[in-house]
């Protein structure tokens, strides 16, 4: 849900496979086959659109390093970390594609210090991390509420990401329960930078107070921070996108971006009338177990009717919710064209 509801997962599946495709067709138009593996291209007539490869990449690569986190805590003396310091940075400069022509910049990010690590004295806060504290939220208010019907899954907890967001927010002062903490981070990954968005939420919290923000959560967080659905302009870039790629004859990429273009604008319109559409489940507030539970059932398979999963991981293998449909063919697809996209740029 995070790739077709937020402004940031939007743009990713823009960049991932929009440009990422137009940049690969431009530089074949220039060298041919010559132009390949991209990240050793040298030709001076490609430098342009092999300097905006590796930016796309570079900015692909912060979820890659927040598996690397996981990992060196997963095998760190202590298997934790301490938060020092968090605070804002601007990147390197970089060079994007808008509307057709390359704009330069600099990016704000979240630098977040920790100690107890043996490699790793600092991280950036990337979208793929705070989608990782999402789920763990979620898994979390599950399990507190009786909610899973296989409680064995969620026994196995590793510090990262479950417990890696206790510890962002103990730096704060902050012990929220898991409802407060699904409608922070969801609400800041719905910003246009997710990461200063929820640094800017925890500031807001820690300085107003704990208890003004659990009075009403989705009206503290509604009233001092902008909900950002507001992306028209990516919707439209793809939507022209993909009536050129049709007029190529390239069908199978115009086919899954034209699912997944349908279901980002579906997500938007219901965003637009509730912000909080995607945490309904969450929001049940009935004292009686078995209401509370039928209740967030209804919410839940409210979400699901209008957005059906087509196929999920596990175990490293493809496994259906339901039964194979043409959804599945469309996702296989565009997992295929970013893999066939990533092998280019070393092979």
């Amino acid at each position: 849900m995070t790739n077709i509801s937020t402004f940031q997962g939007v743009r990713s599946i823009h960049a991932a496979f929009c440009d990422m495709f137009k940049v690969v067709c431009r530089l074949y138009k220039r060298e041919g086959l010559n132009a390949f593996p991209i990240n050793s291209n040298t030709y001076p007539s490609c430098e342009c659109d092999v300097g905006y490869w590796k930016t796309l990449n570079g900015v692909f690569a912060e979820d890659q390093a927040m598996g690397k986190l996981s990992d060196e805590v997963e095998k760190s003396p202590n298997g934790n970390f301490t938060v020092t310091n968090i605070t804002t940075e601007l990147g390197e400069l970089m060079t994007i594609e808008k509307d057709g022509e390359l704009v330069s910049g600099k990016r704000e990010f979240v630098r977040i210090d920790v100690d107890g690590l043996v490699y790793t004295n600092s991280f950036r806060l990337s979208l793929g991390a705070m989608d990782e504290f999402l789920s763990a939220s979620v898994d979390e208010f599950i399990f507190e509420h009786s909610l899973a019907d296989n409680k064995k899954i969620l026994d196995v907890h590793p510090y990262y990401p479950y417990r890696a967001f206790d510890e962002i927010l103990r730096y704060y002062g902050l012990r929220l329960a898991s409802r407060e903490k699904i409608l922070i981070v969801y609400y800041a990954m719905h910003g246009k930078n997710p990461a200063v968005m929820l640094k800017s939420i925890l500031d807001c919290v820690r300085s107003d107070g704990q208890d003004k923000f659990e009075a009403n959560p989705c009206q503290y967080l509604k009233s001092r921070f902008e909900f950002y659905v507001d992306y028209d302009d990516l919707i439209n870039q793809i939507s022209q996108f993909i009536d050129k790629a049709d007029s190529f004859g390239i069908k199978l990429a115009t086919k899954f971006l034209s699912y997944f273009q349908d279901r980002i604008i579906t997500a938007q319109g219901l965003l637009r009338k509730d912000p909080f559409f995607f945490v309904r489940p969450f929001l049940v507030d009935k004292l009686n177990k078995v209401a509370r539970r039928q209740d967030f059932v209804l919410s839940f398979d409210r979400i699901r009717t209008c957005f059906p999963e087509p196929v999920i991981l596990q175990n490293r293998n493809f496994a259906p919710l339901t039964q194979y449909n043409y959804s599945v063919d469309l996702v296989v697809i565009g997992l295929a064209i970013y893999e066939i996209f990533e092998s280019l740029g070393d092979n």
